[in-house]
């Protein structure tokens, strides 16, 4: 199927790259989307992970920025996706596809005699905890209820199971419980957000885990999921009273008395969700309230919920000086131990209180300004050693020998006066943009300092985690950097189609490697060749009539059909048409529009 003959349906808002790419091959007869991705030049595991969106705005002939804000980009560690940030294992799209029967109805009926394929898939059906449509109030579709068939993105018809039967003609289940997946989708652009003082503290998915926290403890066992969302939803409107009256009735239901080590069996499986959560600014007001519970209550708190205690009074907690001094527990336990600040016997895992004093000695022991370990200055910079191997050997840290606390804070100052007071929509952490955006930490740090690479907001985290960009924007950056550039690229580069450029590296025109098509080889032929359809617009003839008169006259394509889609000249051999005396006017013309130009 060539990219001329391709019918390109319409985009909608919400509508990602999976969704489209299973439109535009239904409109174009091709059954299986893989079939479709390989027929575009995409891997399809590629295109689950939320790559190559690049080539398919190409393709489609559409803006790069709006397709790639409405589609899922995976990272090791996240799933953005229209501006939120899920966890990977709220992200459903490897386990199928899910639908509303009504909404894909409604899309239909808004066009009945169009023959271009209507319904579309929206983005956040692949959000997993979201199991009802917030528009229509009906559970949500994983399988055809004519003849059981699974939904799947393998198959390309929106519209129809992969049976044929016509799910628009499908009754949805009646739901009830919706609040809590409104709010998602609200958050996701699929209807009106509803603000919410407390889950609006954090990102998508950490207010997701919140409202699964508090849900599945408010509800009874054999709650749906629906029920549990919206659960957790309502109670943590009041907060902290709700949640406090759920601590209340697990402490008073447990077998633990004061003064006993019991957090974890006082709170039971709350407690154990409580430590599954990722970081973030809702858990650490869930542990804030549970440690203060606990306080009230008589009830020892075990070592997660202890070590993230504040110092209080004229103490402070051994797991935080460590912390704070970016040395590991057993480290600094040991240095208390040969300072006589804590008792020879005392067991290990017992929660330590350090007095002021032997804090102030201890930090003195390890100034502000020590060389820091590659470890310990990626747990500052919150990024991974091998980005932080990077910047070190970049020098953005100062003498790679002798990096200190000092050398970090003035690299994040550098940093923060950069960034604008705007929040973008697809503001993601820096880390996470350059390997979603596959650009190196460096690059998009250079590119920062220099002003090519704008800090859309600072968010609440700490180290380079705070620092947001656009994925879009690290993406542009990273391809600069790189020597190479995509097959599309190459072919926007050069007014081309990318069947053209393939045909050029196959001949040896352009070069061409398993990274990519060379950029300075793409600059380099567009110095050296010229394509007959320009020439043909220039002399005004029709290209076949042109290559009849410039072969009359001696010189032929370098490149042409049937080894190359389109047709190419050396510019050189044109411009020594102009020494000759005797040529036809529509060349005579052309050769001399080509030297002005």
């Amino acid at each position: 199927m060539s990219a001329s003959s391709k019918i390109r349906p319409r985009r909608n808002i919400g509508e990602g790259a999976i969704g489209y790419l299973m439109r535009l091959g239904t409109a174009n007869g091709i059954r299986r989307l893989p079939d479709m991705a390989r027929e575009v030049g995409i891997p399809w595991y590629s295109l689950l992970r939320g790559e190559y969106v690049e080539n398919i705005a190409h393709l489609a002939r559409m803006d790069l920025d709006p397709l790639t804000y409405d589609t899922a980009a995976r990272s090791k560690s996240a799933v953005t996706l229209r501006g939120q940030v899920v966890r990977p294992k709220q992200w459903s799209v490897h386990g199928g596809r899910r639908a509303c029967a009504l909404c894909l109805a409604d899309d239909v009926a808004k066009n009945p005699r169009d023959r271009l394929p209507r319904a579309w898939h929206r983005a956040w059906w692949d959000v997993r905890p979201v199991t009802t449509c917030g528009i229509h109030g009906v559970e949500l579709a994983s399988a055809c209820a004519t003849c059981g068939e699974k939904l799947s993105f393998r198959w390309a018809d929106i519209r129809y199971c992969p049976n044929g039967h016509d799910l628009t003609l499908q009754k949805g289940i009646p739901a009830s419980h919706l609040k809590g997946d409104r709010y998602v989708v609200g958050r996701l652009g699929g209807r009106q957000r509803e603000s919410h003082p407390f889950l609006d503290g954090g990102s998508l998915g950490e207010a997701i885990d919140a409202m699964h926290l508090v849900g599945n403890a408010a509800c009874d066992a054999g709650a749906s999921p629906a029920q549990i969302l919206e659960a957790g939803h309502s109670a943590l409107k009041r907060w902290p009273t709700t949640f406090e009256g759920i601590l209340d009735r697990l402490s008073s239901d447990a077998d633990v008395g004061p003064g006993r080590w019991g957090a974890a069996a006082t709170y039971g499986p709350l407690h154990t969700r409580l430590q599954e959560m990722a970081p973030g600014p809702l858990r650490e007001k869930f542990r804030s309230c549970m440690r203060s519970h606990a306080a009230r209550k008589g009830v020892s708190v075990s070592k997660p919920l202890f070590g993230a205690t504040a110092p209080t009074g004229d103490f402070a907690f051994l797991t935080l000086v460590a912390e704070e001094l970016g040395v590991g527990f057993d480290r600094a336990r040991k240095e208390l131990k040969s300072l006589g600040a804590i008792p020879a016997n005392t067991r290990r895992g017992t929660p330590i209180l350090i007095r002021s004093d032997d804090v102030d000695r201890l930090r003195e022991m390890h100034s502000i300004d020590k060389t820091l370990s590659e470890r310990e200055i990626a747990q500052r910079l919150t990024i991974g050693r091998a980005q932080a191997s990077v910047l070190i050997s970049a020098g953005f840290l100062g003498d790679r020998s002798s990096v200190g606390q000092t050398d970090i804070q003035k690299f994040m100052d550098g940093l923060r006066i950069k960034a604008t007071s705007r929040r973008r929509k697809d503001a993601t952490p820096l880390p996470d943009a350059c390997r979603t955006g596959r650009c190196s930490i460096d690059v998009a740090t250079r590119a920062i300092l220099a002003g090519d690479l704008e800090i859309v907001g600072v968010s609440s985290e700490s180290g380079l985690r705070g620092m947001m960009v656009g994925i879009a924007d690290v993406r542009a950056v990273g391809k600069l950097s790189r020597g190479t550039m995509t097959v599309n690229d190459a072919a926007a580069a050069l007014g081309a189609k990318w069947s053209t450029v393939r045909d050029l590296t196959r001949l040896k025109l352009i070069d061409a490697d398993d990274r990519g098509v060379h950029r300075t080889s793409v600059e380099a032929f567009g110095r050296r060749f010229v394509a007959g359809a320009r020439l043909a617009e220039m002399s005004g003839v029709r290209p076949r009539a042109l290559v009849n008169l410039l072969s009359d006259a001696g010189v032929h394509p370098t490149a042409s059909p049937p080894e190359c889609r389109q047709v190419f000249y050396r510019r050189a051999e044109l411009a020594g048409l102009s020494r000759r005396r005797s040529l036809p006017d529509p060349v005579r013309s052309m050769v001399g529009k080509l030297a002005d130009a």
